[in-house]
């Protein structure tokens, strides 16, 4: 007999799930015709986990995907929206915020209907489709309502429970970064350059003529085409020159020595060690930057370059971590 509802969601999420499946449940749909590994009983011990969720992909009238932050930043989630798309299964995706259409846009499932769980008639919509669907049976709405209400509120209240306890670690997190930067000659150079940095994109974003415009495009659209360290290194390099130049600030280029290193030696040694997917991160991102310059977008310019110079460490350390592990 087919089974009714297979649940995809990231781990982290496992409060608002408990939520979404008492909800589920309050409709018609039994536990046991849910496939969701945070309900107990799920995954039977010794079972291999991923086996397991293989198995059971194919075997459901729908399957759900809980689209959060985390959910993103889960290999095992992305794996199972991938192996849903190619399977052909019947998907409902469900975006929770603060993901946005942009985000689940850039997925396989771009151009299948999305329900968000932040609207106000989000419960409503989602007993509607489960109908048309054939999940669940078509029901008195009248006597749903109060049901409908209730999830609204505990979905709620449960959103903000968790984002409260993520900004909390996300605050601490921060902390520790910051004091462990400011100890370190090196990392407190390298943060005061991006202070440096930002106050001069504003000045770029401002102050821009067209013909620099043009000139920082050729730029960018020669790194976007090329893969050459030395070539990428060297358009880079030209790239944040060009930024200090429109802002008038070129003396503060000085700032860019690291270990008597200069510019040019800095960023080919971080283009160099950076792994694939970071080197595609890092050349989107210089173009973003463009678009904002351009677009005279100053909120844009200033967060991009902030996220430009943040994720740079980052970048470096998975990579020496990843190949550290796969040596």
């Amino acid at each position: 007999m087919e089974k009714k509802v297979f649940i995809s969601h990231a781990t982290a999420d496992c409060e608002l799930i408990d939520v979404f499946t008492e909800f589920l449940s309050s409709i018609g749909i039994k536990n046991n015709d849910i496939f969701c590994t945070s309900i107990r009983g799920t995954l039977e011990s010794g079972k291999n986990f991923v086996e397991k969720i293989k198995e059971n992909v194919q075997d459901y009238k729908v399957v759900i995907f809980l689209l959060s932050e985390q959910f993103f930043s889960s290999y095992f989630c992305l794996a199972e929206l991938g192996a849903a798309w190619v399977l052909n299964q019947n998907i409902l995706p469900i975006i929770i915020p603060p993901i946005s259409i942009k985000e689940f846009n850039s997925t396989p499932l771009i151009g299948i209907h999305a329900l968000n769980m932040g609207h106000d008639n989000f419960a409503r919509e989602l007993y509607s489709n489960l109908v048309k669907k054939n999940v669940i049976e078509n029901d008195n709405l009248i006597e749903k309502k109060r049901i409908f209400s209730e999830f609204n509120i505990k979905f709620e209240n449960t959103l903000k429970l968790m984002q409260g306890k993520l900004l909390k670690y996300e605050t601490t997190f921060s902390r520790y970064v910051l004091d462990y930067i400011k100890n370190s000659n090196i990392l407190n150079n390298f943060f005061n350059r991006i202070m440096y940095e930002c106050e001069a994109i504003q000045k770029v974003v401002e102050t821009i003529t067209n013909q620099q415009v043009f000139e920082l495009e050729e730029i960018v659209n020669a790194l976007m085409k090329t893969n050459d360290i030395d070539s990428i290194a060297q358009l880079d390099t030209n790239f944040h020159k060009k930024l200090f130049e429109i802002a008038g600030e070129s003396e503060l280029l000085g700032l860019w020595r690291v270990q008597f290193e200069d510019l040019f030696c800095f960023i080919r040694r971080t283009w160099a060690s950076i792994n694939s997917e970071a080197f595609r991160e890092q050349k989107n991102t210089h173009h973003e930057i463009f678009l904002s310059i351009r677009n005279k977008d100053l909120d844009m310019a200033v967060r991009t370059m902030q996220k430009h110079f943040a994720t740079i460490p980052f970048h470096l350390l998975c990579t020496y971590v990843l190949n550290d592990c796969t040596d």
